[in-house]
């Protein structure tokens, strides 16, 4: 309820994620011992700050490249209600930060594997990489972003360049020119206005798959001096994204618990495939016997 709402003035998606913000307990700076219970983006913010740094000791691969790491963190996150529509982005973007998922794989027919890849993109220049998605996955999540020159304060508009996302099966021999002799890609994804694109794929082909960053309209080096750094990051989601969910339960205590006493039950929720965050469980009030 504390969180800023997108879009930007220039239309871009915000936020690109979320991240508990609600309630968190954290050590408090009025005392050496002490902690305290805050809401807002000032308990969001360290979140995804110290998973990005735990991520970049973790994958060295992300060091100084911030594009990357917002690709991954986009990509890894978990969609609120599941709604690959991401009709409400500007409140969510791709969703709640998983440290768990973006730190590790989980190899197997109920898991997720990831990928990434950076290029440096001009107008004479596209990056490519190729992962190869199992049989019977049944999502593909792929983000691409890039980092434009700083912009002016007040400036209308923070994006020059617009770069396509393409996704291609069983591509064959990657062309010198992404434009040469390339039939359209199976799935295209672009923005007139944002740094950010992204494509979900229910149910992908297995085989091999090329994400592709292409220089729609993109800088020339020998005219603008400078190329475009782009991120490219999939998960690979192998195992069923709404598994039915079992819990069990503690049994409550035997005999009679006189009115007014508490007693606990303690309950495990669990699935057999994907990941859970964010579980809802609600109980019901059962009648009492009064003696």
């Amino acid at each position: 309820t504390s969180s800023s709402r997108g879009p930007t003035t220039d239309d871009r998606i915000k936020p690109n994620i979320v991240a508990p913000g609600r309630l968190i307990t954290g050590a408090s700076h009025l005392s050496g011992d002490g902690y305290t219970t805050g809401t807002g983006t000032s308990l969001a913010a360290p979140h995804v700050s110290g998973a990005a740094a735990s991520i970049m000791q973790h994958y060295p691969s992300f060091q100084w490249r911030p594009m990357l790491l917002r690709a991954w963190l986009m990509a890894t996150a978990i969609l609120p209600e599941d709604d690959t529509s991401l009709s409400e982005a500007n409140s969510y973007g791709l969703g709640r930060l998983s440290t768990y998922k973006a730190h590790w794989k989980r190899d197997s027919p109920n898991g997720w594997r990831g990928h990434w890849s950076w290029r440096q993109v001009h107008s004479n220049n596209y990056g490519f990489r190729d992962i190869e998605v199992p049989p019977n996955t049944h999502r593909l999540v792929v983000v691409m972003t890039w980092d434009e020159p700083p912009a002016s304060a007040g400036a209308i508009d923070q994006r020059l360049w617009d770069l396509e996302l393409w996704l291609e099966h069983n591509p064959g021999e990657p062309p010198q020119n992404p434009w040469t002799n390339v039939p359209p890609a199976q799935f295209r994804a672009w923005s007139w206005v944002d740094n950010v694109v992204y494509l979900i794929v229910e149910r992908p082909a297995a085989g091999t798959w090329r994400m592709k960053s292409v220089p729609y309209d993109a800088p020339s080096t020998s005219l603008h001096g400078y190329s475009l750094p782009v991120g490219m990051a999939a998960v690979v989601i192998r195992g069923n994204t709404q598994p039915n969910m079992s819990l069990t339960a503690t049994a409550a205590p035997s005999g009679i618990v006189p009115r007014g006493e508490t007693f606990e039950i303690k309950t495990t929720v669990s699935n057999p495939s994907y990941i859970l965050s964010g579980v809802p469980v609600s109980y019901t009030h059962l009648r009492a016997h009064e003696n």
